[in-house]
């Protein structure tokens, strides 16, 4: 039972958002407005206009002792399109949850519900905070990380005590209330008004500067204004006003994305590994975690529950991700069995069947009879059920309990949605290079300063980048990665304050270079009323409707995508458009800087693919594991002012043995080889400094 004080904070707390949910009632499902009612009212869902009679109440989470999450009969829906159909949300308390489906089926907009309680039978009772993909923190740019923070928590404790206010005295205007209502509600009143002015920015503040530390933030960073913030440093700021937030469950929506290598792992130690880190932070970590991430490296560490989303339903599987893949893989491969045997029965017994009709056309009644009976087995042919076992009818004398399991029939599957990435072939004549590997840029012994006198960024630069490339360039935010991109890129300043490149660069004059930037899809922002079709043409100017068509099926955006609003398409298609404009000249070469963000797994598999059978040379920044293993063979290391070019090889190893010596080194396992490789990379670079001046 609920008590009579909680039922009341419910309902208080619910009419405070009932204004907010009620905007939002066109895009959610049938019960919107009865769920709005019950919000408003404080009431339990379930009953005649609260969700019909059908709605089992023991899951609809209305008891505060529980902290699981259990709603029966989820519908959801987004700008006129169903993204979930009578399916079932289950979150268990102190389970980590990855979140899995295709671009656009609705995982941003499932958290987003979640987080604002706006799905009818939500518990109202649980605290959740979201960390969203994309948020603003630069209200003030100016302001410190510490600043920020406490101004983030006072604003929000406040805010919610004005808004339960105002709904509080709204309610007591009602001149039909009882008087045992009145009083509860000028008691409440009394309570909000103390509850404001014991907000104390110095206590809020001394509660920030713990969760702060606890997530890496040394002093000078604390102190550092939020605008000159990194991706990953911006992730841990929204991460501490989540944790400020004292919530029940955190949800993640692409946590891992501009965040570095170091970043990865410290979030997956934080997330996987949360009661040594509370110990060790003196923070409180978050007992339930439901996030979304595109990482395959990053899924198989945090996760323990898999939730996947595909055609209009939740499904969910015990285990963590490898174990996920496993099964996934073992599932297909039994009903691809399974499949092919109930193909092959059937056609054996209708033949058998016709065989039999024919014979039963001169007065064989036997056969006719044969014939019957075989056709009425092509029926039952396939069904199998749920455990795997054969299924077979029983009589009434011989039923058990394991013939109470339904028969499932295999059915062939529908055609999944093909994932497609296509780059143009480069033109090696204008390159006048014949068949073998060609040069398109290479650096001896370069440095890179930003403004004359400025301290050198990167020195003693020793690179080649071909038509065969496959690099990954990994190292912390702000060691320079970006500045060995715009290096290689051309993108310098010898007599202003730009970057400046000194020492021996050789560039091949006939070669083309793409670059697609982090945040590639800004130059989108401005254009998202019109088509990608007339955004191609745009920006293309010699293109008709069918080549733009052409180029952009060719990225897997074909049909009614490529005429419709880019306003209404996903994330990861606007980078199929962008990716189609900027790979519009047919480059020798394309840089990327962190190109896996917004696209899932099944688009990554596919660009990896892309990106390995390419003509041309690929350089990208990516601290995505699985992603840079699939196809990359050689791994760019920027450390300490200088870069280490690691090639596979047999003497050397793998790739992906490379990749993984350099994540341990990064996680810290030994501090004392750590210690030793920066030694040695300063002493290389003073020998270079020598040799260069000889």
């Amino acid at each position: 039972r609920v008590r009579l004080r909680d039922r009341r904070r419910i309902r208080l707390r619910a009419m405070a958002s009932h204004v907010d949910a009620a905007q939002d009632l066109n895009d959610l499902d049938d019960f919107s407005s009865a769920w709005a009612d019950v919000r408003a009212n404080g009431d339990k869902w379930g009953g005649r206009g609260k969700g019909g009679r059908g709605v089992a109440r023991q899951y609809q989470c209305q008891s505060t002792s529980t902290r699981d999450i259990s709603i029966d009969g989820v519908t959801l829906s987004f700008s006129g399109r169903h993204l979930l159909n009578r399916t079932r949300l289950r979150i268990t308390h102190g389970e980590r949850y990855a979140l899995m489906g295709r671009n656009g089926v609705g995982k941003s907009t499932l958290l987003k519900r979640m987080a604002s309680g706006d799905i009818p039978g939500f518990p109202l009772h649980l605290r959740l905070a979201l960390v969203a993909q994309e948020e603003d923190l630069l209200e003030d740019p100016e302001q410190s990380v510490l600043e920020h923070l406490v101004d983030k928590v006072v604003s929000r404790q406040t805010e919610k005590l004005e808004a339960e206010r105002d709904t509080v005295e709204a309610a007591l205007d009602d001149e039909e209330l009882a008087d045992e209502d009145i009083e509860a509600l000028a008691e409440r009143l009394g309570v909000i008004e103390e509850e404001l002015e014991g907000i104390n920015p110095e206590k809020v503040e001394d509660a920030c500067v713990k969760v702060l530390k606890g997530l890496g933030f040394k002093k000078r960073r604390r102190l550092q204004a939020v605008g000159e913030l990194s991706g990953g440093w911006r992730m841990r700021l929204r991460l501490a006003a989540a944790l400020q937030s004292n919530a029940d469950v955190i949800l993640l929506d692409e946590p891992t994305n501009h965040l570095d290598l170091h970043g990865v792992l410290w979030l997956e130690a934080f997330l996987a590994k949360r009661e040594a880190f509370a110990a060790d932070a003196g923070i409180a970590c978050p007992d339930t975690v439901v996030f979304v991430s595109h990482d395959e490296s990053f899924c198989s560490a945090v996760a323990t529950q898999i939730i996947n989303f595909a055609n209009a339903e939740l499904t969910y599987f015990n285990g963590g991700y490898d174990d996920y893949l496993s099964r996934a893989a073992e599932a297909s491969a039994n009903h691809a069995r399974r499949l092919d045997a109930r193909v092959r029965q059937e056609e054996k017994a209708q033949n058998a069947a016709a065989h039999m009709q024919r014979a039963a056309r001169g007065g064989n009644d036997k056969a006719a009879r044969q014939a019957k009976q075989k056709l009425n087995k092509v029926d039952r042919i396939g069904l199998g059920r749920s455990d795997g076992k054969r299924f077979a009818l029983q009589s009434l004398k011989k039923l058990d309990a394991s013939a109470s399991r339904l028969a499932e029939r295999v059915e062939g599957k529908a055609r999944e949605r093909e994932e497609k990435f296509q780059f143009p072939a480069p033109d090696r004549q204008a390159l006048r290079a014949g068949g073998g590997d060609v040069d398109l840029v290479s650096f001896d012994g370069v440095d890179c300063a930003y403004a004359e006198g400025e301290k050198v960024v990167l020195e003693g630069l020793n690179l080649r980048v071909t038509l065969g490339s496959r690099v990954a360039v990994v190292g912390d935010n702000g060691a320079g990665k970006t500045t060995l991109l715009k290096a290689i890129l051309g993108e310098t300043d010898d007599h202003g304050q730009g970057l400046r490149v000194r020492g021996e660069v050789r560039r091949n004059a006939r070669a083309r270079l793409a670059y697609v930037p982090q945040h590639h899809l800004s130059a989108l922002e401005d254009h998202l009323s019109i088509s990608a079709m007339e955004y191609v043409i745009q920006q293309c100017g010699a293109a008709s409707e069918l080549d733009a068509r052409t180029k952009l099926g060719k990225f897997g955006l074909a049909g009614d995508f490529a005429t419709q609003p880019m306003a209404s398409l996903s994330g990861g298609q606007r980078v199929r458009v962008s990716l189609a404009v900027i790979t519009w000249d047919e480059p020798h070469a394309i840089v990327f800087d962190e190109p896996t963000n917004h696209l899932d797994l099944y688009a990554l598999r596919a660009l990896a693919t892309a990106l390995g059978a390419y003509e041309g040379g690929v350089v990208l920044v990516s601290h995505n594991r699985a992603f840079c293993n699939a196809f990359c063979r050689e791994l760019w290391v920027v450390a300490d002012g200088g870069l280490t070019v690691q090639r596979a090889s047999e003497d050397e190893g793998s790739f992906e043995e490379l990749f993984a010596a350099y994540a341990s080194g990064v996680s810290g396992t030994d501090a004392t080889t750590s210690a030793n490789n920066a030694r040695a990379r300063q002493l290389d670079k003073a020998r270079n400094r020598g040799n260069r001046r000889g």
